[in-house]
């Protein structure tokens, strides 16, 4: 970012391929001086199934698809398909480094908003991402460790002054029982994406990761 010319710097992940006319419509918004970043629309391969359109991330990290009136929800974009205005993305501080995986454009999009930015979404600008089963499963060791960490680092960093006790209280006590869950399946050997040494190992980059 710091080496980038021009007026708009745009991200595309090294296992994303763009469509050809990507780039006319990602930059196409920024005709209006407001917008201080745009995201496009993401499908998974294999199986061309969508990964992202019109996301909104809450104050616990949780991306939802769609915009939603969800509390403390900002308008979010995804990594592999994102741009920003380079002089906004100065302003707010570039990207926080501390986020070494994971929520790392969650909390621009969030300081960007603040900052009184404009994220839109541009539906046209379609990449298509290739995932890496091997690295990118969400019970990989190290992954489960570092989103237990950036996750819990995202919400006190942004929203620790706005978050009640309770908020935090009901959000740990559903997000336990709900891997909690998986965890057991995962144990019985009954889960899709884990086997039980797995499931095991996962939950303890987890633990170790919060």
């Amino acid at each position: 970012v710091k080496a980038a010319r021009g007026e708009i710097v745009v991200f595309l992940d090294n296992d994303a391929t763009a469509l050809p006319d990507w780039l006319e419509h990602l930059l196409g918004s920024y005709s209006d001086p407001a917008v201080g970043g745009v995201g496009g629309k993401i499908i998974n391969m294999p199986g061309s199934i969508t990964g992202f359109e019109n996301g909104s991330i809450d104050a616990f990290g949780t991306v939802r698809l769609i915009h939603s009136p969800a509390r403390h929800a900002f308008p979010y974009i995804m990594g592999c398909n994102m741009s920003f205005r380079k002089s906004a993305l100065e302003a707010i501080g570039l990207f926080d480094e501390a986020l070494f995986y994971g929520y790392d454009e969650g909390d621009a999009c969030v300081r960007f908003i603040r900052a009184g930015h404009k994220i839109v979404f541009e539906p046209r600008a379609v990449v298509y991402h290739h995932y890496l089963h091997g690295t990118t499963s969400k019970h990989h060791v190290d992954k489960a460790h570092s989103l237990a960490k950036y996750r819990r680092y995202f919400i006190l960093k942004n929203f620790s002054g706005t978050l009640s006790v309770m908020d935090l209280l009901c959000f740990e006590g559903f997000n336990f029982l709900k891997n909690l869950w998986h965890f057991a399946w995962g144990v019985l050997g009954r889960g899709r994406k884990a086997s039980p040494s797995r499931a095991v190992s996962t939950l303890q980059g987890a633990l170790a990761g919060y």
